[in-house]
């Protein structure tokens, strides 16, 4: 009888529980999730690293699992950590003097890189942003882990400002910082456990270089500037060569070349032309006025005037030349020379048409007092001519 009504006490305490929700047992469980739980979603601490040492896993386990989870969210637990500013310079992007130090600063500054640009338009970056992330929270921080994160940051800070550097129509710019990212992904490749970040870096600076070469390329064909197109092509050569695109980069060179030297050659033109009316003018130093320009040539004017028509036909080759490649800095030295050339012209043209209007004056007065005389002459023969007649007759009726 004794053992029925225990039987009966037992039923109902677990009546009680039941509808209470409490099951034994449960409480001590509860409690300990909730410890680990508050663990997981603090910043990092003594207890945290002791229950993650206790369920490691290993390094290269975690990295391939982050690398096959690309895609999925980085938000694996609520850490509360130091929002560490980021500096930015023009070649490359640094975390400041006050480097992130700890598993967590690694973990918000890997955090504040989500959704970027760059790491969107080229994907392989994303795929190194997100398996950082969660190599960060996995196993003991060590120092080598450290210095892997380091380097694993400047890769992602160094592209992203390449990145921002291309669209921004900086290629120059944009191909130095992508050179930068180059070097950090050398450095990784030599560093333990840092290859498969830099394998993964390789591809997408290759392709990064590639359409930064076709940008460039692209630029050259709508610039009217020779030097600009030059300087485009240059840089874009540069680009396809980093791509590993060989056969491009010859191409852009062989064009280059060729572009260079019409470039020079019309240059040696233009800068002959300047210096041959340049001379005229500093020689035509008495071509001030027309009067001037008499007085110091005389009949010699007229020499003057075709050398002046000469080098203002030098000045105008030289501007053509100089608009035809667009060089606004030597078009600004070429204008006043052909602007001084054409005033000497016009004031020897003054002065050729007034020394001939004079000598036509002047001959013709003296054509004048000619035909005068030769008028009076030709009186006086026919006056001489009529007295002999009339003393002819005279002599035959005495």
């Amino acid at each position: 009888m004794t053992l029925c009504w225990r039987n009966y006490a037992i039923i109902l305490v677990i009546i009680a529980f039941a509808f209470t929700g409490i099951v034994p047992g449960a409480g001590t469980a509860t409690s300990t999730n909730t410890a680990q739980s508050d663990i997981v979603k603090t910043a990092p601490t003594v207890e945290r690293r002791a229950a993650m040492a206790q369920t490691r896993v290993p390094v290269e386990a975690v990295r391939e699992t982050a690398l096959s989870g690309y895609g999925q969210s980085d938000e694996v637990t609520q850490n509360t950590f130091d929002q560490t500013p980021i500096t930015q310079t023009d070649d490359n992007v640094s975390v400041s003097s006050d480097s992130p130090q700890s598993a967590g600063a690694y973990l918000a500054a890997f955090r504040r890189l989500e959704q970027n640009n760059a790491y969107t338009s080229y994907s392989e970056f994303e795929v190194i942003r997100s398996q950082a992330v969660f190599a960060v929270q996995i196993g003991d921080f060590t120092a080598a882990e450290q210095a892997r994160m380091r380097l694993v940051l400047d890769l992602l800070q160094t592209f992203a400002t390449a990145y921002d550097r291309q669209q921004a129509g900086e290629y120059e710019a944009a191909i130095r910082a992508a050179e930068n990212t180059t070097v950090v992904g050398e450095k990784l490749r030599s560093t333990a456990g840092g290859g498969q970040y830099a394998a993964l870096a390789g591809v997408s600076i290759d392709r990064f270089y590639a359409d930064t070469g076709q940008e460039l390329q692209s630029r050259a064909e709508t610039v009217s500037a020779t030097e600009t197109r030059i300087k485009a092509l240059e840089d874009a050569a540069r680009a396809y060569q980093r791509a590993g695109s060989t056969e491009r980069y010859a191409q852009i060179l062989i064009r280059v070349d060729r572009l260079k030297q019409t470039f020079q050659r019309d240059r040696d033109e233009l800068n002959a032309s300047v210096a041959s009316a340049q001379t005229f003018i500093s020689v035509c130093s008495n071509c001030d006025g027309a009067g001037t320009a008499i007085s110091a040539y005389g009949a010699g004017v007229f020499e003057q005037y075709r050398s002046a028509t000469e080098a203002v036909d030098d000045a105008n080759q030289a501007t053509e030349i100089a608009e035809k490649h667009e060089m606004t800095e030597r078009l600004e030295t070429v204008q006043p020379t052909q602007s001084a050339a054409a005033q000497r012209r016009d004031t020897l043209a003054v002065a050729s048409t007034t020394l001939i209007l004079g000598y036509s004056t002047i001959t013709g007065i003296i054509i004048g007092i000619i035909g005068w005389r030769v008028a009076l002459w030709q009186r006086d023969m026919t006056a001489a001519t009529r007295g002999d007649s009339l003393l002819l007759g005279a002599m035959l009726r005495g």
